[in-house]
């Protein structure tokens, strides 16, 4: 079943830079796919907290989406908090 989110769609002034931090490569390529269906650019998908700081200084985002129970040295909530 696929799902339209063009009700949800935005103008090119209006489009965010989103950077996207899921330890879970579906629920990250689901919600890339959700985006860029609605006109934002995702400039990365990020599955660890080593490699989130390569896509944070290459382009700056608008909106980081964070996985509140990330695996490793550091859960969402203390990364946002660092962002």
């Amino acid at each position: 079943m696929s799902t339209n989110y063009n009700c949800l769609s935005v103008t090119k002034s209006e489009q965010l830079k989103i950077i996207i931090i899921e330890d879970e490569s579906l629920i990250a390529e689901m919600l890339k796919l959700m985006l860029e269906e609605m006109g934002h650019k995702v400039i990365g998908v990020v599955h660890t907290f080593l490699s989130r700081q390569l896509v944070i200084e290459r382009g700056g985002c608008d909106l980081a989406m964070l996985d509140i129970n990330l695996h490793g040295k550091m859960e969402g909530i203390e990364l946002a908090m660092e962002l």
